[in-house]
């Protein structure tokens, strides 16, 4: 979700705080604090998507709308992954 430039100079950042004994934690909240708003806007997206093709009567709705799920579910399921390892690395 973050761009890959933003990305790394977060993670230089938090690797910099640690190196002169400072605490990272803000850093890597802010990042997945930025990822998470990205990611409620492109769950609330895929949403409005869903409600369009229910509303339609395209031939093969039902697997689009499996389709359209499958994505709000990996989408979540990454976040919780993000969200776990921040919360090893807080440890």
């Amino acid at each position: 979700m973050v761009s890959a430039m933003a990305g790394y100079l977060m993670m230089a950042e938090a690797k910099g705080r640690v190196e002169r004994g400072e605490d990272a934690d803000a850093v890597l909240l802010a990042q997945l604090r930025g990822s998470a708003d990205l990611l409620d806007k492109h769950i609330s997206d895929l949403v409005k998507m869903r409600r369009r093709i229910q509303a339609s009567e395209p031939p093969n709705k039902r697997e689009l709308v499996k389709e359209v799920n499958a994505e709000i579910e990996a989408s979540m399921h990454r976040l919780n992954q993000a969200t776990e390892v921040l919360g090893q690395v807080r440890r």
